[in-house]
């Protein structure tokens, strides 16, 4: 089971742990002047939960979950742009297996490509999400994946859970 990954040093400073596959924490840099961090916070109350530091650009990460009704895996790819004033999160791709309850049937905006992939779908796209939360269920076993590692957001909340980016310089 994963564990919050953050450590509060004076409230509401927190330090954050790059952490590899698995969860496990990678050695520890010191980390650059305008770091871009992901962070996660319970969405009603703020409550800070997870600050994970996003070296790559753009800064992409998906949400992967066992479909509530098909029990398949599904995954949104997202990336985060800036607007000059504010981060918000795009949905760019969503893979996917089996098809309905919820899960796209079709390309419905212009620019929006549906095909098959395997046993699976893709849906590429270009929507904003905003704002971006999820709501932790268990049985959905809801994973935050980034290119160094992987957290079950159920670990970290039983509440909603939003996603932003922060401390990173706009584009």
């Amino acid at each position: 089971m994963f564990r919050r990954r953050c450590f509060s040093l004076a409230p509401p400073l927190l330090v954050a742990l790059s952490l590899g596959v698995g969860g496990t924490p990678v050695a520890a840099q010191s980390p650059p002047e305008k770091a871009c961090y992901l962070t996660l916070t319970q969405h009603r109350t703020g409550l800070p939960l997870a600050s994970i530091l996003m070296q790559q650009r753009p800064v992409q990460f998906s949400v992967e979950f066992i479909h509530s009704v098909l029990g398949t895996r599904v995954s949104d790819l997202y990336e985060m742009r800036s607007d000059g004033k504010q981060w918000r999160a795009f949905l760019i791709e969503e893979t996917f297996e089996g098809q309905g309850y919820g899960l796209p049937y079709g390309a419905t905006a212009p620019g929006e490509r549906y095909e098959r992939v395997g046993d699976g779908w893709r849906l590429t796209l270009n929507r904003v999400i905003d704002p971006l939360v999820q709501l932790p269920l268990p049985q959905q076993e809801i994973d935050l994946v980034w290119p160094i590692g992987r957290i079950r957001i159920a670990s970290l909340s039983e509440s909603s859970v939003r996603i932003t980016l922060e401390g990173c310089p706009p584009d």
